[in-house]
Formats: C-alpha cells, sequence, structure tokens
C-alpha cells in the first residue's frame, strides 16, 4: 500500500518531506487528524520543495481547523 512505502521511505530518511506529507495525507484519510498534523508540521520543518509549501500550508490550515472543531477553511 502507500501508506506502507512512505513509511519504508521515512525508514530510510526521517526528514524526507514528499512522504511525511504524504502520510499526513493517508492519516486525513484515515480521519485521524491529530497525526495528519503532525506529518505536516515535520514535513514543513524538513525544508520541503518550493512546490509543496503553499498545499501543505493548506494542509496544516485545514487539519488545525478540524481540530478546533471549526471545520475547514474557507476558500480563497
Amino acid at each position: 500500500t502507500a501508506k506502507m512505502l512512505f513509511t519504508k521511505a521515512l525508514e530510510m530518511d526521517p526528514k524526507q518531506p514528499v512522504a511525511l506529507f504524504n502520510l499526513g495525507v493517508v492519516a486525513e484519510f484515515e480521519k485521524d487528524e491529530r497525526k495528519a498534523l503532525e506529518y505536516y508540521r515535520r514535513a514543513q520543518a524538513a525544508n520541503p520543495p518550493q512546490g509543496m509549501v503553499q498545499p501543505l500550508e493548506q494542509r496544516i490550515q485545514g487539519a488545525t481547523a478540524k481540530l478546533s472543531g471549526a471545520g475547514a477553511p474557507a476558500a480563497n
């Protein structure tokens, strides 16, 4: 599964931002926003590629909103 592949990538490089980001997406799909937010924050700290910065910030905002009970943020 994708989750297993990204987990394996993290075993080889625990600061792999693409794997961290995608594990966050998997966690969101599994309705585990707390774990998703953890992965997203780790990805953010791991110097992600420029093209990932904005989607990562959006995912962090969305997961934070869900955890606070505010729902998804409004689209710009």
